[in-house]
C-alpha cells in the first residue's frame, strides 16, 4: 500500500505498508516521515515539518482492506501578496479503500470511489442533514453515483433527507436517464458546453455512437428530473461564457459561435448542429433550469426562483423577447433592469 499527494513528489520504499503481513483484522499504526521523504517537492507548498501519521487498518472482506486516519504537518506556501511564504499547519482526515491492482478488471476504468464507499459516505452525510454534490463525467460514474444513491435511501428507509446533485454528467446510457426522477437526484449542467467547445477529440475513447449520445437532458426532463444550468467556468479568458444568454443560446441550438463544430462526423448532417438533434433543449426549459430548479438544488425555492405572491422580488427586465428572437441571437440580450429583493440594483425601469 503506498500513499500520493499531487505534488508530494516520489515516495521512498520506508513509506510502503506491506498489507499482506497484517497479524489480525485489524491493527493500528503510528508513522513519521521526514520532510526529505518528499523530495521533490511542489513549487507552490513544501512539507517543511514531519508528517505524522495515525491509521487503522481493518480486512474489508476479501482482499480489500479500509484505512482511516488522520495525518498531520506544516505545509509552506507560496503567497503571492505576502513579502514572504507563509506556513500554515495542516491536520487531516482520511478514509480510503484499498483492493489489489490485480483485481481491477482490465475492461473497467479507475474510478475516484467505489460504490460501496459512496454509499456509505452518502448514509453518513444524510445522518448529518448535509447535502452531497458531486462532480460525474461519465456512464459509469453517472450509474454508480445513482446506484449509491439508491442503495443509501433504501438502508436509511423513512430517514433520508439529504439532496443529492450530480453535476456535468457528460454521458448518460439511456437506461439511467429516468432513474434519476424516481431517486429524486438532480442533474447540474453546463449548456454552453453542447456545442463544440471540447471538439471531437472523445469519440476516440468513446466510439461515435457514444460520442453523438453525449450532452443529452430532454429524457431526463421528460420523466420528471430536476435539471439545473450553470457554466463552470473559473478562469478570465472563458468569462463571457458564464454569461446565462450564452448557455441558453449553445444550450438550445447546439451549435458555439466561438468553437463551431464543422460539418462531419459528430454533427447532423449538412449543419454545425451536433448530434443528436433531439438534444436540443427548449427556451422553456432552459428558462426554468435557470430559475426555479436552480432555487431547488439550492434549498431556496419558497423565497426565489419563480414570480409569485410572497417571495423575494429577484427579476431582471431585458431588452428583447427571448421567444421572438432568432436562435443565434439570444447571446446578445441584455439586463436593462435588475432588481433584488425589490431593490433596483442595475439599470432603470423607465
Amino acid at each position: 500500500m503506498t500513499g500520493s499527494r499531487p505534488g508530494f513528489g516520489r515516495f521512498s520504499r520506508s513509506m510502503l505498508l506491506d498489507l499482506s503481513r497484517l497479524h489480525g483484522s485489524r491493527e493500528h499504526f503510528e508513522r513519521t516521515f521526514q520532510p526529505a521523504a518528499f523530495d521533490p517537492q511542489d513549487e507552490e507548498y513544501r512539507v517543511v515539518t514531519a508528517v505524522e501519521l495515525s491509521m487503522d487498518v481493518v480486512k474489508a472482506g476479501g482482499s480489500a482492506f479500509r484505512v482511516t486516519g488522520r495525518a498531520r504537518t506544516r505545509l509552506q506556501l507560496q503567497c503571492s501578496r505576502c513579502l514572504d511564504d507563509i506556513e500554515m499547519p495542516v491536520e487531516v482526515g482520511f478514509e480510503l479503500r484499498y483492493v489489489p491492482q490485480t483485481e481491477n478488471k482490465a475492461d473497467e476504468p479507475d474510478r475516484e470511489i467505489a460504490e460501496d464507499d459512496l454509499t456509505t459516505a452518502m448514509e453518513r452525510l444524510d445522518a448529518e442533514r448535509l447535502d452531497l454534490h458531486i462532480h460525474v463525467v461519465g456512464d459509469r460514474g453517472f450509474r454508480t453515483a445513482l446506484n449509491a444513491v439508491e442503495r443509501a435511501r433504501a438502508n436509511r428507509s423513512d430517514a433520508w433527507r439529504i439532496q443529492v446533485t450530480l453535476a456535468h454528467d457528460e454521458l448518460i446510457d439511456p437506461s439511467d436517464m429516468p432513474r434519476a426522477a424516481g431517486l429524486g437526484v438532480i442533474l447540474n449542467w453546463s449548456p454552453h458546453w453542447s456545442g463544440g467547445m471540447f471538439g471531437v477529440a472523445a469519440a476516440e475513447h468513446l466510439g461515435w455512437e457514444r460520442f453523438n449520445r453525449m450532452y443529452q437532458f430532454n429524457p431526463v426532463i421528460t420523466s420528471g428530473g430536476t435539471v439545473t444550468y450553470g457554466s463552470d467556468v473559473v478562469t478570465q479568458y472563458e468569462a463571457n461564457r458564464a454569461d446565462p444568454f450564452f448557455g441558453m443560446q449553445v444550450g438550445h441550438t447546439r451549435v458555439d459561435p466561438q468553437y463551431p463544430m464543422q460539418p462531419g462526423p459528430g454533427t447532423v448532417e449538412g449543419t454545425q448542429i451536433r448530434e443528436p438533434m433531439s438534444a436540443r433543449l427548449s427556451l422553456e426549459d432552459l428558462l426554468h433550469g435557470y430559475t426555479l430548479n436552480g432555487a431547488i438544488q439550492l434549498r431556496l425555492a419558497d423565497r426565489i426562483g419563480s414570480i409569485e405572491v410572497g417571495k423575494s422580488a429577484n427579476l431582471v427586465v431585458l431588452d428583447d423577447d427571448l421567444f421572438d428572437l432568432p436562435a443565434d441571437k439570444i447571446q446578445n440580450v441584455e439586463p436593462v433592469a435588475v432588481l433584488f429583493e425589490g431593490r433596483l440594483v442595475h439599470g432603470t425601469l423607465q
